[in-house]
């Protein structure tokens, strides 16, 4: 049977967003571990310069930081996928878009090193919404000064019944990763529609990363997107979106 471990942040919110998510679509196991701190915590640790250690094996560095022996036991099981999902940080002092990039394009396999979903600003984004058909959601984007208060926006932007996602329903979840999904889409081509599946199987996180990084130069700001509900549909995209004809 099929094993699968997140590696996250470590906040409240993710262990209850992810295991609600993966339950909707997934009958196999799922283990979800802290790291406790953010992207460029991360990056700072396991790169030499600009380049990640030629010899990280990144479950072995989880477990030689980790001193709860509960914890530790959890990272030594053997697991089939492993993703990792973080925020954006941008408005970090250690935040380096370059080694960001290099951590998106080794980490692009969940059945090897694993694979990493940055969310734009942060995991929050998902909900960022004023309802399941929220017109303003294509060009809804945050200014990098907001960042630190941006879970207090969500909170008083986002529709009520979005306010627990214990709550959601598969058809709810649905809606959202349709709305991220075509929020994605126009990011990367301009056109605020479902991709066929091809083309979104030859999307790359480091493709978004680089649009981000336009818009914060032209404006300061990102574009509100979640690309962590994306794992499910990695994992059977034609379930979500139309075969190519």
């Amino acid at each position: 049977m099929s094993n699968t471990l997140f590696i996250t942040e470590g906040s409240r919110s993710e262990p209850r967003f992810l295991e609600s998510l993966w339950k909707k679509y997934r009958s196999d196991s799922v283990e979800i571990y802290s790291y406790k701190t953010n992207i460029h915590v991360l990056i700072s640790d396991i790169f030499n310069g600009d380049e990640i250690d030629v010899d990280l094996d990144l479950l072995q560095y989880l477990i030689s930081r980790e001193s709860d022996a509960h914890e530790k036991e959890k990272l030594q099981r053997r697991f089939t996928d492993i993703f990792l999902v973080f925020d954006m940080d941008t408005h970090d002092p250690r935040s380096d878009m370059g080694r960001l990039e290099t951590m998106l394009r080794v980490f692009d396999d969940s059945a090897d090193e694993g694979k990493l979903y940055i969310n734009y600003p942060m995991l929050e984004s998902f909900r960022h919404l004023k309802s399941l058909h929220d017109s303003e959601f294509k060009d809804r984007h945050v200014p990098i000064s907001k960042f630190p208060m941006y879970k207090h926006i969500v909170g008083e932007e986002c529709d009520t019944m979005l306010k627990d996602v214990k709550n959601y329903d598969k058809e709810t979840f649905e809606a959202i990763i349709n709305m991220h999904l075509k929020k994605a889409n126009f990011i990367l081509s301009g056109k605020y529609e479902l991709p066929p599946v091809d083309e979104f199987e030859s999307w790359e996180g480091v493709d978004i990363l680089r649009a981000q990084q336009k818009k914060i130069e032209k404006e300061n700001s990102v574009f509100v997107l979640n690309t962590s509900l994306f794992n499910v549909v990695d994992y059977r995209p034609s379930d979500f979106l139309k075969k190519n004809s």
